[in-house]
Formats: C-alpha cells, structure tokens, sequence
C-alpha cells in the first residue's frame, strides 16, 4: 500500500497530462475556429477539465504531504518533467513528429538541474 501511495500522485499527473493534450488534440482537428464551435466545446469539456484540475490539485497535495517549504520545488519540477514527457509523447503518437533539438536539450537542462539539487542535500 505504500508504494501505490508514493506512484498514486505520478500516474495521476500522468492521466492529466495525456488528457488535456488530448482535448488540445481534438479541439485542433475537429473543431472549427468559429465562437459558437469553440464556445460548444469549452462547455462540453468543462466538467472534464474541473475533474482532471482536481486531480492535479490532489497530486500535488500527495507529492507536497510532509515535506519542508523548501522542498516543494521538487514536486512542481516533478510535475512539469511529466508534462513535458507527456507532450512529447503525444505529439509524437498523434501527429508523428519527433520533439526538435531545442525541445531535448530544454528537457535535458530541468532533468539535470532537478538531478543536481537532489543530490546536493
């Protein structure tokens, strides 16, 4: 039971990010840039998004439980590595475009830096 308490937070983040890229995906192929499609699907998706919002917020609160101030920094680097792999990932599944040198080199900068601060205690 501890270890699905220390990846809970993780594969929740992950379900968040797969979905709002998700929505992104959809919202660019199949609705048109009018106002009445656009506001039709914002409110055909706006209980999702208070749903995966709330999942992010519990995330958070999971990684956050019983940590220093100064130590909640890691769960928001967390939190965004994930993202970044997560739209990667998508962007690669959904439109077959491999992320740009640029992009690696960003996500090879976080993953060092949150790599050296958690070393150096």
């Amino acid at each position: 039971m501890v270890v699905l308490s220390r990846i809970a937070p993780y594969i929740m983040l992950i379900i968040v990010c797969i979905t709002f890229t998700s929505l992104n995906y959809y919202q660019l192929t199949h609705i048109k840039p009018l106002p009445w499609s656009l506001f039709k699907y914002a409110m055909l998706c706006a209980p999702v998004v208070v749903i995966v919002n709330y999942l992010t917020q519990l995330a958070y609160a999971m990684l956050s439980a019983g940590k220093s101030a100064n130590k909640l920094w890691m769960s928001v680097a967390v939190y965004y590595i994930i993202g970044v792999a997560v739209s990667v990932a998508c962007t690669w599944v959904f439109y077959g475009k491999l992320p740009s040198k640029n992009v690696l080199i960003g996500v090879c900068v976080i993953v060092v830096g949150v790599v050296i601060c958690s070393i150096k205690k």
